[in-house]
């Protein structure tokens, strides 16, 4: 009997969750090197696949914006076949190793993961050492549409209450910050500060792309990937034109997606 027909035969929904551990925090300090350790076998690996494939609603993979085939390549894993697996997610993930830390899967299934929705921070509070305990937040509501049919949450008065907490990792902004400068009125923003561009990516001054956060507001970087693939494809077109009928061919067709 094969490793692979061994494991076939134990009760899958039984295994618990298998972690790879992390290094200790007085080493991650002193370098850049990765900070979880690798799973002290491979039938640690298979094991963890496995039990992800038990998921009943792999919303995974069905809301992954760059179609990443999870189950397929998990399902190689659970069988030991690393590489095949491997070569499976690079087919749609352009920087695996990125998006695999920071693709926000823990969203998706929720393990081990509280969210508080709809919930602002007000401020922190402090020991008397100056060492942060607790985090004030607000609930909040959806308040009534605005014109563009958008409901901006509103504070819920008396609503404030306590989070315990002893660290705090402060997230950065996702304002836009377009360029400035004499080229830019020649980009087109939203009232957001968001650039406008058309369905390949193209903004307003002909030739120049954009994607992302500058032109979404705050999302994934799976998305941001996304519009880069969108984007390549646009580019690609407009240097073909560029290259058979000049700046005017170009513009010809910057035109006809309403661009000028």
């Amino acid at each position: 009997m094969t490793r692979v027909e061994s494991f076939e035969r134990r009760h899958w929904s039984k295994q618990s969750r298998i972690e790879a551990g992390k290094r200790p925090s007085e080493e991650q300090v002193r370098d850049f090197r990765e900070i979880y350790l690798q799973y002290a076998a491979e039938e640690s690996v298979m094991l963890e696949a496995q039990r992800c494939l038990e998921c009943k609603e792999p919303s995974c993979e069905t809301v992954c914006p760059l179609g990443n085939r999870i189950r397929d390549w998990l399902r190689l894993a659970s069988e030991g076949k690393f590489l095949e697996a491997a070569a499976v997610s690079r087919e749609t993930s352009n920087m695996p190793e990125v998006c695999g830390r920071v693709c926000p899967q823990d969203r998706l299934c929720g393990e081990g993961v509280e969210f508080h929705w709809l919930t602002a921070p007000v401020t922190f509070i402090g020991d008397e050492d100056g060492k942060v305990r607790a985090i004030e937040c607000v609930q909040m509501v959806l308040g009534e549409p605005d014109k563009d049919g958008r409901r901006k949450p509103v504070e819920v008065k008396g609503s404030n209450y306590l989070i315990e907490a002893d660290l705090v990792i402060m997230a950065f902004g996702f304002d836009a910050s377009p360029v400035e400068g004499e080229d830019a009125s020649k980009l087109k923003t939203n009232k957001w500060g968001n650039y406008e561009v058309d369905r390949v990516k193209m903004t307003s001054w002909p030739g120049v792309f954009a994607g992302g956060d500058i032109v979404r507001g705050a999302d994934l970087v799976v998305t941001a990937i996304k519009d880069g693939r969108e984007a390549a494809k646009g580019i690609d077109e407009y240097l073909r034109h560029l290259s058979k009928q000049g700046h005017a061919g170009a513009d010809v067709l910057a035109a006809e997606r309403g661009q000028m």
